[in-house]
């Protein structure tokens, strides 16, 4: 798997990625294990080179960039990263946490199943535009948070 990360891309081209300066660039850098270097390590293992995996990517006319894609011969992935843990309920695009205290399902706050649809949505508009043919933008949620637990229904 190939790794292509646009925020360095953009500064080697003189230009900045999301962030404003140089030193916001720097301090962003992180030494410590993130759940992207979870997906990435991951996937190298059964990745060959044929798969690109897209870091920093920011569409014409935004500012914030987007979750990583991953584009192959089996598509192009979108991996949503959400740290949420506890219980929940996925029916379509409605999401519902577990009450701890009822034992029953209630809307929860943030729904990463309405903003990963949103931002396939995005992309597949980009491309669109552009005039590409690529296969359907999948989107997909990578619960990072060892207790998260989901039940579709």
């Amino acid at each position: 798997m190939k790794i292509i990360d646009c925020r360095t891309a953009s500064l080697q081209k003189g230009r900045l990625g999301a962030s404003k300066t140089i030193i916001d660039q720097v301090q962003s850098i992180s030494h410590k294990v993130t759940e992207k270097d979870l997906i990435v390590n991951a996937f190298q293992k059964f990745l060959d080179n044929r798969y690109l995996f897209f870091d920093g990517v920011v569409l014409e006319g935004s500012i914030e960039p987007l979750p990583p894609m991953l584009v192959g011969p089996t598509g192009l992935w979108l991996i949503n990263i959400s740290s949420v843990s506890g219980v929940y309920r996925a029916s379509g695009e409605n999401w519902e946490q577990m009450d701890e205290k009822s034992g029953g399902y209630r809307p929860a706050r943030n729904n990463p199943v309405l903003v990963a649809i949103e931002k396939a949505g995005l992309v597949t508009g980009q491309l669109s535009r552009l005039q590409k043919k690529l296969p359907p933008v999948e989107p997909v949620i990578f619960f990072s948070a060892p207790d998260a637990h989901v039940e579709l229904a």
